[in-house]
């Protein structure tokens, strides 16, 4: 790995450590603020993505899916947030300038923070013990598996053992 490519990576995650803190102070609130806020950093990125061109018509067809899907998200959350009688955390910046990416580093960026939302769900999952706030974390959760498992197959088309390389979804 370059260097370059290496400082790249670190500077990506460390963007994506500040988006979202993992891990809320134990109530269902904050919870839920944990997994909106890692909702709200994936469709921002989505959208700086595809607002950059960077993708292929397959792949823009794919984000643009799946941005939809993180609307969906964000809206169920906030329904939950709302019937909780909790207020919505702000919407987060995004990640800075993206539009230089390729496809490929975009789909690596991508995928890094659909890990990173799945690690905030498998955390909160263990918190919630509001019924209706679990099930819809844990239908989000799936879906968000999913998500990685078609963004991996765009890095490495028709290589399923790449695609989906473990039976389970786990936090790490």
């Amino acid at each position: 790995m370059a260097a370059s490519q290496a400082i790249g990576e670190a500077t990506r995650r460390e963007l994506i450590a500040r988006g979202i803190a993992l891990g809320g102070t134990g109530s269902d609130v904050d919870s839920l603020h944990a997994m909106l806020r890692a909702e709200e950093l994936l469709v921002v990125t989505y959208e700086q993505l595809l607002a950059a061109t960077v993708f292929t018509p397959p792949a823009t067809e794919l984000a643009e899916r799946f941005l939809g899907h993180e609307r969906a998200h964000v809206a169920a959350l906030a329904r939950e947030l709302e019937r909780l009688h909790g207020a919505p955390p702000r919407r987060p910046a995004g990640l800075g300038t993206v539009g230089s990416l390729g496809e490929s580093a975009a789909v690596r960026l991508l995928l890094e923070l659909e890990r990173a939302a799945l690690r905030v769900y498998y955390t909160e999952l263990a918190r919630v013990r509001d019924a209706g706030v679990a099930r819809t974390a844990a239908a989000i959760m799936g879906n968000e598996a999913q998500h990685t498992t078609l963004l991996r197959e765009l890095l490495s088309p028709g290589d399923v053992a790449l695609a989906v390389p473990a039976s389970f979804v786990v936090g790490e």
